[in-house]
C-alpha cells in the first residue's frame, strides 16, 4: 500500500524490559526477543520487511549513535 495510505507510526523505547511470559498473538507471525545490537544486521539482511518495524528500529539506531 506504499503511496496509497498515510498512517502515523508511533515509536516507544522501553529500557529494562523483561520477559514475563511468551507472546500470545497468533495473527501477526513470529515474535522474538532480539538484542538491539543485532537489529541492524536483520535490516541489512532484509529480514525486517514491515515499515512500522523498520521505522522504529531505524529511529532507535539514530538515537543510539
Amino acid at each position: 500500500m506504499i503511496g496509497m495510505v498515510s498512517s502515523p507510526h508511533h515509536v516507544f523505547l522501553a529500557r529494562g524490559a523483561r520477559r514475563t511470559t511468551e507472546p500470545t498473538e497468533v495473527d501477526e507471525g513470529r515474535f522474538a526477543w532480539v538484542p538491539v545490537s543485532e537489529t541492524q544486521a536483520l535490516i541489512t539482511e532484509g529480514r525486517v520487511r514491515n515499515s512500522g518495524s523498520l521505522v522504529g528500529l531505524l529511529a532507535l539506531s539514530l538515537k543510539l549513535r
